[in-house]
């Protein structure tokens, strides 16, 4: 299970909202208490797709393992990566598979119309054949009713 704490959860919303249409993408940085992963801070990170970013994003690995140093530096870890899905629901594409690491979490959070719809946290397998959804708790998890469709 995972848990994206308040200010966290804030900060990814902002984030995902300020660059809509295109995705946003971004570090969670948190610690992992007895099977459940809380996310304590969201930072955000440069989507480096070098084409439409509408549908598509990239992490550069210099980003990522400046990510990996300051959660060493806060006391805490790396649990996962974020990303938005402007105008479409929350769910784990096939690129994104082919792109995760199995030890993070993804989190994908829908903005539709620049407003929050939804979000889904997933894990991948060893040999990412296969992305099985976790569950998520966040501060807006009683009020998702997802109106989005995926285009």
């Amino acid at each position: 299970m995972i848990r994206i704490e308040q200010e966290a959860w804030q900060a990814m919303l902002a984030h995902a909202r300020r660059v809509y249409p295109e995705e946003c993408c971004g570090a969670l940085l948190g610690l992992r208490e007895e099977g459940l992963k809380r996310v304590l801070r969201a930072l955000p990170l440069e989507n480096a797709h070098p084409g439409s970013r509408r549908s598509r994003y990239q992490v550069r690995p210099e980003e990522l393992l400046e990510a990996e140093r300051q959660a060493r530096r806060e006391g805490v870890e790396l649990i996962g990566i974020y990303h938005s899905h402007p105008d479409c629901p929350a769910y784990f594409s096939r690129t994104d598979l082919e792109n995760a690491c199995p030890w993070y979490s993804f989190l994908v959070v829908s903005i539709c119309r620049g407003r929050f719809e939804g979000a889904g946290s997933w894990t991948v397998n060893p040999d990412r054949t296969a992305a099985v959804p976790e569950e998520l708790l966040h501060p807006d998890s009683s009020s998702e009713e997802p109106t989005c469709r995926e285009s």
